[in-house]
């Protein structure tokens, strides 16, 4: 049996949200990917693909931790389909109030066994995760 899907429209809409941010301030268009390609985003311009991009939406303040948790699958995917294809992977993070985002250069990372701890769902919510550290990250 497959794990359910958490994503909820609010959830979408937040998303979305970033997503039009980006859209101007990079002058691209991100399209959809499909659930299945794991990433949220391809970044393209004129029909081409220039780079992947993943976007979460914390309810936290940037200054809030040292570090931004984000499941090491989540990371590995982006890191894999970014030597596939030669073209660069992007985290966006947008905080209660600002945006960020990370370029993956293949820093390492400090990896824990982590998640959903507070208000755990099922047993994958907790599941190896990197840990980033936020001075890796640049404000849109």
């Amino acid at each position: 049996m497959s794990r359910p899907r958490y994503e909820t429209k609010e959830h979408l809409k937040r998303e979305y949200a970033v997503r039009d941010i980006l859209q101007k301030k990079w002058l691209c268009k991100l399209e959809k990917l499909p659930y299945k390609d794991i990433l949220d985003y391809a970044i393209c311009k004129n029909g081409d693909i220039h780079g992947w991009v993943e976007i979460k939406c914390r309810r936290q303040e940037f200054t809030t931790s040292s570090h931004l948790m984000i499941s090491m699958h989540k990371i590995n995917h982006g890191r894999f389909v970014s030597n596939m294809t030669g073209l660069p992977f992007f985290l966006v993070v947008k905080f209660n109030r600002e945006i960020y985002y990370y370029k993956d250069n293949r820093e390492q990372h400090e990896l824990r066994w982590a998640g959903r701890i507070k208000t755990q769902r099922d047993d994958e919510d907790q599941e190896p995760c990197y840990f980033i550290d936020i001075g890796l990250f640049t404000k849109l």
